[in-house]
């Protein structure tokens, strides 16, 4: 990296990137090395020999070695073949990945085996039937599932020869870290799940008491006091609608106080005059009703869906006027709505101008 580059944007970024390229070399041996640690390695740090299908050449016949090299074309055949070796996987890879499949391939029977579905299918077996198919009609050979078992015993032996000092333990059956985590994992939420049952039980419990005890003027206020509609707090509303909402229903004219909170109602009523402008539209505000009773909690629950209606109308009223003269996507904030009507006087005065004296017209004639 050139002297000039580093000064001029800082020693800092330097160190960034030389962590990020730390990442990037290191972050696959560690997670390897804590994989190795799970699965009950003796030595983490050192190297384990990778599988492969080629080390049963020795042990099987030429003609049984043959079918299983074409067994892993036909397995493998989209990744492989191509005229181009660029577009095709290493053979390397596609070993090993063989290998590991015909290794762990009884652990997957068992499993399917189990299944609580009768019609279960794992896409594994259905790949590896496919193949084995197309196999058997390339050769006039007889290869079955239960073949691919016993290569996968003899990888499965010759693999934990080759590492026995690496997992000789895991071999011979005793307990991983893996599996004692697991457990301690499923006992903690056996608890939990019980902790949960007790406190469902003392919840009913208190509740039948409660309704079983409590006056009824008490029952009756309590209605009365969920019947009444919820207020939104008087605060920055996350979209204009919501602004337009928030203005009238919690009176935030009056009610906002302090330096901070009289910047929030400046941008809440330069938005709602804006949209006011822009609806081109005539606009009636009913009276706020009383909020005394439930009747007249009824009433105003009403009075507010009435203003959440025009204030939905007058939110995509807004943006659609506005994105014909800037093509900009839609605006939600108080703010960001001030910004876009500076740019839009700036960029379209005489439009703007227009706008404004049709609304001062439909204001004179009420």
């Amino acid at each position: 990296m050139a002297i000039q580059w580093i000064s001029t944007r800082g020693a800092w970024l330097l160190e960034s990137l030389t962590k990020a390229f730390a990442y990037i070399g290191t972050t696959t041996k560690e997670d390897q090395s804590v994989a190795k640690v799970l699965a009950g390695y003796q030595a983490p740090d050192l190297p384990v020999a990778t599988p492969s299908i080629r080390d049963l050449q020795q042990r099987l016949s030429v003609l049984e070695f043959g079918q299983l090299v074409t067994l892993r074309d036909e397995l493998y055949r989209h990744v492989l073949g191509f005229q181009d070796a660029r577009f095709n996987v290493s053979l390397d890879v596609v070993d090993a990945t063989l290998a590991s499949l015909l290794m762990h391939l009884e652990a997957v029977i068992d499993s399917t085996s189990t299944a609580s579905s009768s019609t279960f299918v794992s896409r594994y077996l259905y790949e590896l039937e496919r193949a084995i198919a197309d196999t058997n009609a390339r050769l006039g050979c007889c290869i079955t599932v239960s073949t691919c078992c016993d290569w996968g015993a003899h990888l499965r032996g010759h693999w934990q020869a080759v590492n026995h000092a690496q997992v000789g333990s895991v071999a011979a059956g005793r307990e991983t870290l893996l599996s004692s985590t697991l457990e301690n994992m499923l006992t903690q939420l056996v608890s939990i799940n019980e902790r949960l049952g007790r406190l469902e039980d003392a919840h009913v419990q208190l509740s039948a008491f409660t309704s079983h005890d409590q006056p009824v003027q008490a029952q009756l206020s309590r209605l009365s006091t969920a019947a009444e509609p919820l207020i939104p707090p008087p605060a920055t509303a996350t979209t204009l609608a919501g602004c337009l909402l928030n203005w009238y229903t919690n009176h935030i004219w009056q009610t906002v106080k302090g330096k901070k909170e009289q910047n929030k109602r400046a941008e809440a009523k330069a938005a709602v005059n804006i949209m006011m402008i822009l609806y081109q539209k005539p606009i009636a505000i009913p009276q706020e009703p009383s909020r005394c009773d439930v009747a007249d909690a009824a009433t105003y629950q009403t009075w507010k869906d009435s203003i959440w209606t025009l204030a939905v109308a007058m939110d995509s009223a807004v943006n659609e006027r506005l994105h014909a003269f800037d093509k900009k996507k839609s605006t939600r904030k108080a703010a960001s709505l001030r910004k876009r009507w500076k740019l839009l006087k700036t960029a379209h005065p005489e439009a703007v101008g227009s706008l404004i004296a049709q609304f001062l017209r439909m204001k004179a004639n009420g």
